[in-house]
């Protein structure tokens, strides 16, 4: 083999690898990512760090921050709440009969591909639709192969489709008066912070049920 071949064999290589890189970098294990969620005229913005199978959801309501942590599987989910000017920090730890409940009353859905395509954000993304088969309402559902991230919470619902939901509704309990209507905005590959995932000892102790009629007994 000549100089002149094997120059053109390194340089294949070399662009082999960095073509190769380049894909491997858009695959985030590790990471946070923000999304915009808008439900009944108003827009919050959320946090989620995730790894693994596990993932958390954070947002501000009034003086409350709220902070929803669980595993994919549902095999743990807790909710985190935390307000500073009243001293408050609890933590609602689902029961294993709390989990079957909220699970049982998840959407199932069925999708179908489109050929429609449109850039959201920074993202390049393909329609699909999504449809519940519990009750037959169907919800557009924009999909991202840019970048690729674990399932979270209020993704899970479409990992089956490989690739990342950029635009979709999410259906709060699996109430279609509550949906929410949420845009991933942004993603980053970081390390989760110390604990995000864990239930500290600065937090006060309760079931989800007990969670639930401690906000009733507030309204």
């Amino acid at each position: 083999m000549n100089i002149i071949s094997i120059k053109n064999v390194a340089l294949g290589l070399a662009f082999s690898a960095t073509v190769f890189g380049a894909k491997a970098q858009n695959v985030i294990t590790e990471g946070q990512a923000s999304y915009s969620i808008a439900v009944g005229g108003q827009t919050a913005n959320a946090t989620t760090y995730f790894k693994g199978d596990t993932s958390s959801l954070a947002f501000q309501r009034g003086p409350a921050q709220i902070k929803m942590v669980g595993t994919k599987g549902g095999e743990f989910f807790a909710v985190f709440l935390d307000v500073p000017v009243a001293s408050m920090k609890k933590v609602a730890i689902g029961t294993p009969a709390e989990i079957d409940e909220a699970q049982a009353n998840e959407p199932q859905y069925a999708f179908t591909k489109t050929e429609e395509t449109k850039k959201i954000g920074d993202f390049n993304c393909k329609k699909y639709v999504a449809k519940d088969t519990r009750d037959g309402s169907t919800y557009d559902l924009w999909i991202t192969t840019d970048v690729t991230i674990p399932a979270n919470m209020i993704t899970k619902f479409y990992s089956s489709l490989g690739g990342t939901p950029v635009l979709f509704t999410f259906l709060q309990n699996g109430n279609v008066k509550g949906a929410q209507v949420v845009t991933l905005t942004a993603v980053t590959a970081t390390k989760v912070p110390a604990n995000m995932f864990k239930v500290t000892a600065d937090y006060e102790k309760m079931t989800l049920t007990d969670m639930q009629n401690m906000g009733k007994g507030r309204q």
